[in-house]
């Protein structure tokens, strides 16, 4: 069983000069919820896959479990009721699903990739944490990384990173749990993905290439080009 937590409680405050109230994961395009295309991306890229949906909600939580509730989606929600970082949010969900395998995505984004080899290969390498990442040789505004030439793992980096993160990680959730915990006990409140489990894990990286199609609606530009692109990509098929 693999089970996927959508990372979807953020304040969304770049986009929400467009959006208003309404979380990301509601946000229509072309006239459809991204939760809807979410799922769908889901279901075709795991397909033959078992696995369950977990959404990690806080603001907007009633909001999104009213869609789920009255649309009968194939998926639970798991509320953070105080803000506890991406990192915290992802084990707050951890300690409550029963998978041991989890896929952590970002609840505003899509991409082009077949997550089933994704995560034959997390499997192949004895379930050590496995991010989906990027080639780019310009980056203004993702997470960016360099790979160790001599580990092969990820190390956090700014303008001249090589790579940028598709916002998708395969782990364990006793990882994400005990990472969560360290940070915890050095002070952190609010731990977070890249700096407080990517870098400490020294994550790999699964990479795909430049030209693979990439979408988030994190931003109004962002969300605008996102009205026709994703409506007319088939984001699950194989790089």
């Amino acid at each position: 069983m693999l089970s996927v937590v959508v990372l979807a409680g953020g304040q969304g405050s770049r986009i929400q000069p467009v959006l208003g109230k309404t979380p990301k994961l509601l946000a229509l395009i072309n006239g459809v919820p991204f939760i809807d295309y979410l799922l769908k991306w889901l279901n075709e890229s795991l397909r033959s896959i078992d696995y369950e949906v977990s959404v990690a909600t806080g603001i907007g939580h009633e909001k999104i479990q009213m869609y789920i509730d009255v649309n009968s989606l194939d998926c639970k929600t798991i509320r953070e009721h105080i803000p506890l970082g991406t990192l915290g949010a992802a084990a707050h969900a951890a300690e409550q699903i029963d998978a041991n395998d989890t896929l952590v995505i970002n609840g505003d984004t899509l991409f082009e990739c077949d997550l089933k080899q994704v995560y034959k290969q997390f499997l192949s390498i004895q379930s050590h944490p496995l991010a989906i990442v990027k080639r780019s040789l310009t980056n203004d505004r993702y997470g960016g990384y360099m790979i160790d030439k001599d580990q092969g793992h990820l190390l956090m980096t700014g303008s001249d990173s090589t790579v940028i993160s598709m916002g998708a990680l395969f782990s364990t959730k006793r990882s994400i749990i005990t990472a969560r915990d360290n940070a915890i006990r050095a002070g952190i409140t609010k731990p977070m993905m890249d700096k407080d489990f990517i870098v400490p894990n020294k994550v790999y990286p699964f990479i795909i290439q430049e030209d693979t199609t990439f979408i988030d609606i994190g931003t109004p530009s962002s969300y605008a080009k996102a009205q026709e692109l994703i409506p007319a990509n088939n984001f699950s098929r194989t790089n």
